[in-house]
């Protein structure tokens, strides 16, 4: 009894083997849709689809094979890049048109691993093959919703583009690289505070057809100028100021309608005023008084605004101030 079973169960483990052999040796058919299928050039070639085909950068592919065979091509087949002078793709400049089932079999490594390409959809596509030559153009920078104080400075001020060969003698010589700084980044800047901005994309002036740039991105060290606005203050209080040798000598009293002055317009930067009107500093208005002042008894000089920042002026249509002054 047990050595019939022993033999039932060889019996049965080969049957399996041999079932799981021809399986995997078995003719299967697989359908792969929109198989990723890009065009590409390379560092001196320049290749594109040519419009009105209907191209979606992919294409409906049937192959047949084994079964152990058709999940590697299925992986080959899932994403192929054609290069020019690769795979069957012309590298002669021209427009060719490309059987994709021969390339895409060339292109996967496909005659090795026992799978057929019965068909393609599309199966054939025009293309435009050319010669990459380089050109070079200047860079300039332009700011959106922005005032600059001072020339920006770009690093590098010269770029390398490289243009279809057949556009090479229509290339100007005057040929301009563009940094664009957008409206957002400009919004994160601080006016008048001088900052580098590395990494800014360069494009090509409407109309010039290039393929690449090199390099892609420059860095744009730039001031934008302060907005300005005005706010006037009714009234600005007046400190006096003396050296420390000079208060145990001298008594100096201000003019009861002269310790304020009236009416000041403070023009400067928008951010500044902001911080004005909400009382983050105060505008004092200082007498400065010398020894000589002292000495001679003045009895009137004009109030100046010397302990503000430098970036915000001041009118004020009378900076006379009275005092009296009295020697100890």
């Amino acid at each position: 009894m047990l050595r019939h079973l022993g033999t039932i169960i060889i019996v049965t483990f080969i049957t399996i083997v041999v079932w799981v052999f021809a399986e995997a040796a078995s003719v299967q058919t697989r359908e792969l849709t929109a198989a990723a299928v890009t065009f590409s050039g390379e560092s001196n070639s320049f290749v594109k689809v040519l419009e009105n085909q209907g191209w979606r950068e992919s294409v409906d592919v049937v192959i047949e094979g084994s079964t152990a065979e058709l999940e590697e091509a299925e992986r080959l087949l899932h994403n192929i890049r054609l290069v020019p002078g690769q795979g069957g793709v012309p590298s002669e400049p021209g427009e060719h048109t490309i059987d994709l089932r021969a390339v895409l079999r060339s292109s996967a490594g496909l005659p090795d691993k026992g799978v057929t390409i019965a068909r393609v959809s599309p199966a054939t596509v025009r293309i435009e093959v050319d010669k990459l030559v380089p050109r070079t153009a200047t860079v300039r920078v332009e700011f959106q919703d922005a005032e600059l104080d001072g020339p920006a400075e770009v690093k590098p001020s010269t770029v390398l583009v490289y243009i279809p060969g057949r556009f090479a003698e229509k290339f100007p010589d005057s040929a301009v690289a563009i940094a664009s700084i957008d409206a957002a980044r400009v919004k994160q800047m601080v006016p008048g505070r001088r900052e580098t901005l590395t990494g800014v994309p360069l494009k090509l002036a409407a109309g010039l057809v290039v393929e690449r740039i090199e390099p892609s991105t420059v860095d744009v060290a730039v001031r934008l100028k302060s907005k300005q606005a005005s706010l006037t203050l009714k009234s600005v209080p007046v400190l006096v100021r003396m050296a420390p040798r000079e208060l145990a000598k001298f008594d100096v009293t201000l003019n009861e309608a002269d310790q304020f002055l009236r009416d000041v317009k403070v023009t400067g930067p928008a951010d500044l005023l902001d911080q004005l009107s909400r009382d983050e500093f105060k505008v004092v208005a200082t007498l400065s008084l010398t020894y000589e002042d002292l000495e001679r008894g003045l009895t009137s000089k004009e109030a100046v605004f010397a302990d503000m920042p430098t970036n915000l002026s001041f009118e004020v249509s009378n900076r006379l101030v009275r005092l009296n002054v009295r020697k100890r």
